[in-house]
């Protein structure tokens, strides 16, 4: 009876300690390795969400207000998209309004389908009309020297034509670059193409909402407006100014094909006695005047029908931030 009532006794203690341990245990591995699955699934997630080595070619600009929590710059596409831009390695701000190639890894945002690129390389291109433009100064330049030597054997040759120095690509136009005398700025003869272009352009809404284009240029350090739904173009350095910008309701081939120009002309507005910002008319033209650095200034011309074009731009032209 004794040996039965021992034997009893053992069994139920056995069943007591494993009921006390096994199952919290259990309970705990599978908790473990249910959480280890799970960091492991989100990591995997992670990686494939972001891919690598994407190159984009855009316009960079500043992310500004939005809704984006992520980025500080945008990368604006020719076709109008962007993606957003973040680097810990490049100074994205010295990039703002330039066109580049930029390299890196994209993902999707976190508010929506929008894409970022962690951008980790960044070149900066540069327009094919600029290309053209040093080419022609170049060749200037050479033909200049050229001229230069022949009057130094020769006194009775007359004088060549002063143009713009050339600068590299890379530089900036030098500060201490004698300026270019004011002169009538090149421009199209009133064709009826050309009236026809002006009257289409005139008819145009100028609230500053439809001003929605920007033109800027890091050879000058400028900026100056541009109407949504016209076209604009840059010939550079010219025979008679440091800088030539047209623009027109169609595309621009050749130098005064634009019924507005810019121009950044030498000689600066106290010696003309021309107040800055003021508007002439002057014949059948209107020219806004821009007081610039270095004793020079813009002009704004076009025709008087275009006055109200003129007058904006002329306000809202600024150095390149």
């Amino acid at each position: 009876m004794k040996k039965s009532f021992n034997l009893i006794l053992s069994s139920t203690l056995l069943v007591t300690l494993s009921a006390c341990s096994s199952p919290g245990d259990s309970q705990s591995d599978d908790g473990n390795t249910d959480d280890l699955n799970d960091r492991q699934e989100v990591t995997q997630e992670e990686v494939i969400r972001e891919t690598k080595n994407v190159t984009y070619t855009g316009i960079v600009k500043p992310a500004g207000v939005s809704i984006y929590s992520e980025g500080t710059h945008r990368l604006v596409m020719e076709d109008g998209k962007f993606i957003l831009l973040e680097s810990n390695t490049k100074d994205l701000n010295g990039y703002v309004n330039e066109e580049v190639k930029v390299l890196g890894a994209i993902r999707p945002t976190t508010e929506t389908d929008a894409m970022i690129m962690r951008v980790e390389g960044i070149e900066l291109l540069q327009p094919k009309e600029e290309e053209t433009v040093e080419e022609t100064q170049t060749d200037n330049t050479m033909q200049q020297s050229t001229d230069i030597a022949e009057r130094e054997t020769s006194t009775e040759e007359p004088e060549a034509e002063t143009t713009p120095e050339t600068t590299d690509a890379n530089e900036e136009v030098s500060e201490n670059t004698p300026p270019v005398l004011p002169s009538t700025p090149e421009v199209a003869e009133a064709s009826p193409a050309f009236l026809g272009r002006a009257k289409k352009m005139a008819s145009e809404d100028f609230g500053s909402s439809n001003w929605s284009q920007q033109y800027c240029t890091a050879h000058i350090g400028f900026c100056i407006p541009v109407h949504k739904n016209w076209w604009y173009k840059s010939f550079g350095a010219t025979s008679t100014s440091y800088w030539h910008v047209e623009m027109n309701s169609e595309s621009i081939e050749n130098l005064g094909d634009g019924p507005i120009i810019v121009v950044l002309n030498g000689e600066s507005l106290q010696a003309l006695q021309i107040q800055d910002g003021s508007i002439h008319t002057e014949g059948s033209s209107v020219v806004g005047y821009r007081s610039w650095t270095n004793g020079r200034h813009f002009e704004v011309r076009a025709d008087s029908s275009l006055r109200s074009a003129v007058e904006y731009i002329t306000v809202n032209l600024q150095a390149q931030e």
